[in-house]
């Protein structure tokens, strides 16, 4: 009798029980070990799943990815582990037929903002540029021979751009190609209605050791930049 009450009672206990933010409904967390079969945790894989960890509405949740067994140790709510594994199981894949972009949309300002990592800002010191700030950030996953497109907002002044691409995998590196960056624009007489202004199409190829970095400009001054990075 024992035996078989001895496991529940570990089970249990394994849990922490805490409360919800609005006091209410109590959060079952719980530690899980989450093994890595073909990729390893890079700096924009990582910031994804603190994304997802920080929306866990018990407050409590963590992760921590360790190197030499390539697993990923959470402890978090049933809900927010299974968001995990799920976006998991769509890049710990063994074949690379996919892989994630980080679009930055930056303005050329002083001032504390998310922070920009430190291969990106390189690329943009070489353009003559030392002072940026995040003003918003995307992800997206994009898989080889395909189509796909993310939407990124100014939400200080509601700017709005879309940006298309078809993807197409050499090696460690992806091909661009055509890669395009919109402006939307309300109607005048419908704002419920988007229009799209073209304001680059051009080829690119971008790898993890080389982020694309494109300025948008207007009567000869930088309006923003985009930067965007790959994580194969």
């Amino acid at each position: 009798m024992i035996k078989k009450v001895l496991p529940i009672f570990l089970l249990l206990f394994s849990m922490i029980i805490v409360a919800s933010p609005e006091g209410k409904i109590p959060a079952r967390v719980k530690t899980e070990v989450i093994k890595l079969k073909y990729i390893t945790v890079s700096n924009q894989i990582a910031e994804i799943i603190k994304s997802i960890v920080d929306d866990d509405y018990s407050g409590k949740a963590t992760f921590v990815y360790d190197h030499k067994t390539n697993s990923i140790l959470i402890t978090a709510t049933n809900v927010t582990i299974e968001r995990v594994k799920r976006f998991l199981n769509k890049i710990d894949v063994k074949t690379q037929n996919s892989a994630i972009l980080t679009v930055y949309l930056l303005k050329e300002k002083n001032g504390k903002s998310d922070p920009i990592p430190p291969i990106l800002m390189k690329k943009i010191k070489k353009l003559g540029i030392n002072n940026v700030a995040v003003v918003s950030k995307a992800f997206v996953t994009v898989s080889n021979q395909s189509e796909t497109s993310v939407i990124i907002k100014d939400k200080e002044n509601g700017s709005m751009y879309k940006i298309s691409l078809f993807a197409n995998f050499k090696g460690i590196s992806i091909s661009l190609n055509p890669f395009t960056i919109w402006q939307l624009l309300p109607e005048k007489n419908n704002r419920d209605f988007l229009r799209k202004l073209l304001i680059v199409q051009s080829p690119y190829t971008i790898t993890e050791e080389d982020p694309l970095v494109i300025g948008v400009t207007s009567d000869s001054e930088i309006d923003y930049l985009f930067g965007i990075m790959v994580s194969m």
